[in-house]
């Protein structure tokens, strides 16, 4: 036997650090590689775990487990025992998601990061599957990372990152997926994997899904294979059967219109033999008139001959007179040559005298300029001799008016100013001395000040109830944080979208003080935590006492808690007979969330008080009533009386008595007088201060007098000295004014002075001048020799322009005498060009006319046999036409396209025929190879349900009642199914299996024992069954244990997890069985315990030590 106790996994010690957490894992690790190097031939003999089977499975902060937790189940029957809570469904849930499996298939969280142990950032599982006799053990291992975001409203977002390793090589989850399907692990069918939230969803399959499962739990998926195959050939034969009747059906439809449309079909093929004829006359037509065509093109082609030949005999005779015009045109053309050279020559000179012109005129405007500068000279000079005279005239006015201002002030104003003078420093001195004592008077009053602001503020504090149990509370709670997160709560309200209260001790108002110790005894674990109306407050509360490292809780309430508490037993009123008084609820006064929170955790709701004589009637109460816990007030102090029923055996009841202590933290009395005690100390103390202060505050009004009075007179003081200092400020100002303007004209004079007479520069200006005149006459004797160079030039141009025109006259003559020859040479060409034009419009006729013909009436040796026959005259071959054309057009026919819909609906009908025989051809093959599968598949299904059958019935009979499983055929293969009938009373008839209509004990033990007639048909290598026999009653519990340990410990039957948190006493036990017994708590000792019949030993955290010592009971210590 098993015993696996995991460490505290209580929220009191979640931050507690265990030594020696990750070392034996690492020792257990080292145990396996030892292991490996054994030889392998001893391994293939020794291994008792079928390929697939679990062999280890170790964890890491996963759901309840805290740390590395590892669990070595047996490779048979495993029984997981443990109270609820303890982490049974945690082991099953690390089976489902460490291998990839869904966590919808848990019935539980949908996301991942809910499989994290709270408060913590990251799990993993770790899960060994033997690889059996000849193959290597698969270590598949999963990491399960948290991380936070912060999305687009501020709010705080979890998600997680999951990774795999398959031997610890990473890997992706298909690959994980695809492996675990290897071993036909199946964590979707409920035959195999069936969790504790999935438990009734087994009842709830319908007939086919249970088929489906059944099937899939046999190993071998060739039941399935073949039953989807049947179910796709009966939908491709009713296809096909609908695609034929279709076709036949269309091809009737077509033969019958076929056979209405045959007479009108002869009709038109009478018109269209007519037409027929008509094309006939219409090709003989088209062929003579492309003949005729062909003659038109000749004729045209030999008029083109004729006078192309008379165009280039003319042209001959025209080349023979050209030579005499060339050499007159040559001649010209040199004499245009040489005219146009002195022509350019000529431009030369003129280029060259308008450059000359252009100067003269710019050197005489310069001239002018320098005579304006001389005359410019002279009125210059006269400007600055009337300067320099006024700016002597200023300065000697500024110099007189400087030595009548007097050098400074009157000696009576300098006496004034020296008295007024002491006088400040006498008043300054006693103003000094006054503020002074000010300053410290105002020192003194600072110091009282924050001394009343404290005591109003404990004044405060001690007046509000509150804070006075919040108080007594961290008082004797001795838990960090109790006021850190009240103010934290008090200070950040809006950060919070509801109410949020806490700790629940300090909103409680209890009415009496005698029902203080019952209040505290029901509700004491609570009295620190706090609630909430959402899960956003929560998370913000939880995150704050993460990061301060507090174990505060804190409770979510999400329905209406604004309607009044129920009380399902009653009100207290009801039983007044008994001596009840109350409901714990009526006893105290808090915010109706907080008593919905105390109804849900400590059931204040069906808690009654009792006054002193309920003692004596509370048998006759909890005998008659449905009352099972009741305080009341007894001579030697408070109790607790409640009475419970056994879970197993109703009839059995038992009552305890308990003394209740005296409270603690909700206590009453002391606390208020030492308060009262406190408040009027400091009361005192603060009418103390306050007359201290009132002193404080007359002295410094007294000083404030004397230090306005000096303020007075040293004002008065100052405002003569100012204006003495105004005074004298202003005759240095004005002296200084002067002085500044004296210097200014001054330097004015001066510079006026040195600044040279402008006459001076007049003889240079005027020999500039001489020179300019000289240039000019220069230029006049150039300008005088260019425009006789250009008469010159001049007289030679006009002599080569006489010359010019004299030939022009010469070859105008001899190019009329050719004109006249052209114009005969155009008129040949002309008519020339003339036939070329009506050959070529001949042979595009021609060739149209001939490829209409070839195009629309083509020849062939048929075709010309027949135009043969008929006339070579087109009058009487257009008679013809028109003829036949009368006869055509008097056959009336309703639809112009009767042939070709004839001819298309013969076509269709021959090929919905072929395809007709082709199709029924393919039905029956396929009619044939689906008899020929179901009569492989269907004996086969049948032997299967038979021995299901078989199996279930024995088990059914061996707890006294009756059961069957039927394979319900039908003609389609989706709507087979096995249905499970039993039948649990004798006067009742066997029923339908169903999710609603047997109880939930009766749908477990069903379920069991059809888990049990599969066990030794199926190829899975492992099943899991959690909590199925909660709900059974001890008879059929016992009965079916038995059942499940004989089949499913025999050989080569699949490993085997049963999950439960309790056991009956005295059950079966065989060699194959392993007993995993979880538990954890705040005073269970850190030991894990394991043995079997052959083997014993202890186990610390996966850390084994062999030990041949009987084993010991396990004793929980504290």
């Amino acid at each position: 036997v098993y015993f696996l106790f995991d460490k505290n996994m209580s929220s009191e010690l979640e931050d507690a650090d265990f030594e020696g957490d990750e070392e034996p894992a690492e020792e257990e690790d080292q145990g396996e590689q030892e292991e490996e190097q054994q030889p392998r031939k001893k391994q293939k003999q020794d291994n008792p775990y079928k390929v697939g089977t679990i062999k280890k499975i170790r964890v890491h902060n996963f759901m309840t487990y805290s740390g590395t937790v590892t669990i070595t189940p047996g490779p048979r029957l495993n029984l997981v025992l443990g109270p609820n809570g303890t982490g049974k469904s945690s082991l099953v849930c690390a089976l489902c998601i460490g291998m990839a499996g869904s966590p919808k298939r848990l019935g539980r969280a949908d996301n991942l990061g809910d499989f994290v142990r709270r408060n913590c950032s990251e799990t993993w599982t770790e899960i060994t599957l033997s690889g059996g006799d000849a193959g290597r053990d698969v270590v598949i291992r999963r990491d399960i990372k948290l991380r936070y975001k912060i999305d687009a409203d501020g709010q705080r977002v979890r998600s997680y990152d999951s990774s795999f390793q398959i031997d610890r090589v990473p890997c992706t989850m298909k690959q994980v997926t695809e492996k675990v399907a290897q071993f036909n692990i199946q964590f979707d069918n409920l035959c195999q994997f069936l969790p504790q939230d999935m438990v009734v969803e087994f009842a709830r399959m319908n007939s086919y899904e249970l088929l489906v499962a059944t099937m899939k739990a046999m190993g071998d998926s060739q039941l399935e294979r073949d039953h989807t195959a049947l179910m796709q050939m009966r939908q491709q034969i009713k296809d096909a059967e609908s695609e034929l009747n279709r076709k036949s059906g269309r091809l009737q439809g077509l033969e019958v219109e076929h056979q209405e449309q045959h007479r009108d079909y002869e009709r038109y093929a009478q018109r269209e033999k007519l037409l027929g004829e008509v094309k006939l006359i219409k090709h003989k037509l088209h062929w003579l008139e492309v003949k005729a065509n062909n003659d038109v093109l000749r004729e045209a082609k030999d008029h083109y001959a004729t006078s192309k030949q008379a165009y280039e005999e003319l042209c001959d005779e025209a080349r023979e007179e050209d030579g005499p015009i060339k050499k007159l045109e040559v001649r010209l053309q040199n004499l245009a040559k040489a005219h146009k050279k002195e022509e350019g020559d000529t431009r030369q000179v003129e280029s060259r005298l308008l450059a000359l012109n252009n100067k003269i005129d710019r050197d005489k405007q310069r001239a002018d300029d320098q005579i304006q500068k001389i005359e410019n000279l002279h009125k210059e000079s006269d400007r600055r001799k009337s300067d320099i005279t006024r700016l002597q005239g200023s300065v000697q006015s500024l110099e007189a008016d400087l030595a009548r201002m007097p050098a400074s002030l009157p000696a009576e104003l300098i006496q004034r100013q020296r008295e007024l003078q002491l006088e400040q420093r006498e008043l300054n001195s006693r103003l000094g001395q006054v503020e002074q004592d000010e300053q410290e008077i105002r020192s003194q009053g600072m110091l009282l000040e924050p001394r009343l602001h404290q005591i109003d503020a404990e004044l405060s504090k001690m007046s509000n109830v509150r804070l006075m149990r919040l108080k007594r509370l961290e008082a004797t709670a001795r838990r960090p944080g109790i006021t850190h997160t009240f103010d934290f709560v008090q200070q950040n309200r809006g950060m919070f979208k509801g109410p949020v209260y806490g700790p629940i001790g300090v909103e409680m108002d209890i009415k009496d003080p005698k029902w203080v110790a019952f209040v505290e005894k029901q509700c004491g674990a609570h009295l620190l935590n706090y609630c909430v109306t959402c899960k956003e407050d929560e998370m913000v509360m939880t995150d704050f006492m993460t990061r301060n490292k507090y174990t505060f809780s804190v409770y979510v309430f999400q329905g209406n808690f604004h309607v009044p508490l129920p009380h399902p037993l009653g009100d207290a009123s009801a039983y007044s007979d008994y001596g009840i008084l109350h409901t714990l609820d009526q006893t105290f006064d808090a915010p109706s969330l907080i008593k919905h929170v105390l109804t849900a955790n400590s059931r204040i709701n069906t808690v009654y008080i009792g006054e002193e004589n309920a003692q004596l009637a509370s048998e006759e109460l909890f005998s008659k009533t449905n009352v099972r816990d009741l305080y009341t007030l007894t001579s030697t102090g408070m109790m607790k009386m409640s009475r419970s029923v056994s879970r197993y055996n109703s009839a059995a009841v038992n009552t305890s008595y308990e003394f209740v202590p005296r409270p603690t933290k909700l206590a009453h009395g002391t606390a208020a007088s030492e308060a009262d005690n406190s408040i009027a100390t400091l009361q005192a103390q603060k009418a103390r201060l306050q007359q201290e202060f009132s002193d404080l505050q007359s002295k410094l009004g007294q000083v404030n007098t004397s230090a306005n009075d000096i303020r007075i007179q040293l004002q008065r003081v100052i405002d003569s000295l100012n204006q003495i200092a105004n005074k004298k400020r202003e005759n240095e100002t004005m002296k200084a004014r002067k002085e500044q303007a004296l210097t200014l004209e001054r330097n004015r004079l001066s510079t006026a002075l040195k600044k040279p007479d402008p006459l001076a520069n007049e003889d240079r200006f005027r020999q500039e001048l001489q020179a300019m005149l000289g240039s000019l006459y220069q230029q006049a004797q150039q300008q005088v020799s260019l425009l006789a160079d250009l008469w010159s030039k001049t007289k030679r141009i006009i002599a080569a322009s006489l010359a010019v025109k004299e030939a022009e006259t010469q070859v105008a003559a001899l190019r009329q005498v050719t004109r006249e020859r052209k114009e005969e040479l155009r008129i040949k060409k002309a008519d020339m060009e003339t036939w070329a034009a009506r050959v070529q419009k001949a042979r595009e006729i021609f060739e149209r006319s001939k490829a209409q013909a070839l195009r629309e009436y083509p020849r062939n040796e048929e075709v010309d046999a027949q135009c043969a026959d008929l006339s070579d005259d087109q009058a009487e071959l257009q008679d013809l036409q028109t003829q036949k054309t009368a006869e055509a057009q008097s056959i009336v026919c309703n639809n112009e396209n009767v042939i070709r819909e004839y001819k298309s609906r013969q076509a269709q009908i021959d090929t919905l025929k072929e395809e007709v025989a082709t199709m029924r051809s393919d039905l029956e093959e396929k009619q044939n190879k689906l008899d020929e599968l179901k009569q492989k598949w269907l004996p086969e299904l049948q032997d299967l349900v038979a021995h299901i059958n078989s199996k279930f019935s024995q088990s059914f009979a061996g707890i006294g009642s009756a059961g069957e499983v039927s394979l319900k055929e039908h003609d389609d293969f989706d709507k087979y199914a096995i249905e499970i009938r039993v039948k649990f009373r004798h006067e009742e008839d066997l029923q339908l299996l169903t999710g609603t209509r047997q109880s939930g004990g009766e749908r477990s033990v069903s379920t069991i024992l059809y888990l049990i007639a599969l066990q030794d048909i199926t190829w899975t290598p492992f099943r899991v069954v959690d909590e199925i026999n909660q709900g059974m009653d001890p008879v059929n519990e016992r009965r079916v244990f038995a059942q499940l340990v004989e089949s499913s410990c025999q050989p080569e039957t699949p490993q085997c997890f049963l999950l439960t948190p309790k056991l009956l006493p005295g059950l079966p036990m065989g060699e194959g069985i392993t007993v995993l017994n979880i538990m954890n708590g705040p005073s269970i000792d850190n030991a894990v315990i394991a043995t079997s019949n052959r083997h014993m030993g202890y186990m610390l955290y996966g850390k084994r030590w062999d030990c041949q010592q009987p084993l010991q009971p396990a004793v929980a210590a504290g």
